[in-house]
């Protein structure tokens, strides 16, 4: 219970937060699914997990690049309620840890590019993951497009684990999100150049909903 009643308090106190800092503009096309589903976004800023997991009414468990589980309390709460660090080059225990949690009902939140969009625009290349995870486990895809507008976009050197890290936050203004049609996507997991085609298609939608969603925010 401990670790629930957590995630609830971190949710209200960052749902509070983004409420008043941001001006967030939501559009979905379909109801999102009950159950443990596979939430896909591109990943303009640091800020996006924290603000797309306050979106869905429903816990969710985000994998999240693990120098920031190194930040001295944050962390800890990160860990205790059930987020996944990604560690560079071992992605196979983020990947079965995601894995677990969604045969146990959970959804989770993955961030295709794994890593930051690039500043000059545009979005880096897709990580495959996202359709491993639904092939393995049956879990529907939810696309979710994040739109924000670069001159709100603040840019912070820092020190996390030891590594210099120029991070990407966004902490006001317009912040838009789109989420589309829910879908599946099954065959056999271990068919590279199938889950890579799929992989595009899917980051394809989402580079769709994301442009959407910037095309509100600048309209």
């Amino acid at each position: 219970m401990f670790d629930t009643i957590w995630y609830y308090v971190g949710w209200a106190i960052i749902a509070g937060i983004t409420k008043v800092l941001l001006r967030k503009n939501v559009v979905s096309y379909a109801p999102v699914p009950k159950g443990a589903k596979i939430l896909v976004a591109n990943h303009p800023t640091i800020s996006d997990p924290f603000i797309l997991f306050t979106s869905v009414h429903e816990r969710v468990s985000i994998m999240i690049f693990h120098q920031v589980f190194t930040i001295p309390v944050f962390g800890r709460y990160l860990k205790s309620v059930g987020h996944i660090p990604v560690v560079r080059g071992n992605g196979q225990q983020a990947f079965d840890r995601a894995l677990g949690f969604l045969n146990r009902g959970i959804s989770v939140l993955v961030f295709m590019e794994g890593a930051i969009s690039p500043e000059a625009g545009g979005f880096a290349k897709p990580r495959t993951g996202a359709v491993r995870l639904a092939c393995y486990s049956g879990a529907p895809i939810v696309p979710i497009g994040v739109g924000v507008r670069k001159k709100n976009i603040r840019h912070i050197n820092a020190i996390i684990g030891g590594e210099k890290i120029r991070e990407t936050w966004y902490f006001h203004g317009k912040y838009a999100i789109t989420i589309g049609k829910h879908f599946h996507v099954t065959g056999d997991p271990t068919n590279r150049p199938k889950v890579r085609e799929a992989t595009h298609k899917v980051m394809g939608t989402v580079m769709n909903l994301a442009r959407e969603s910037s095309s509100r925010i600048h309209g």
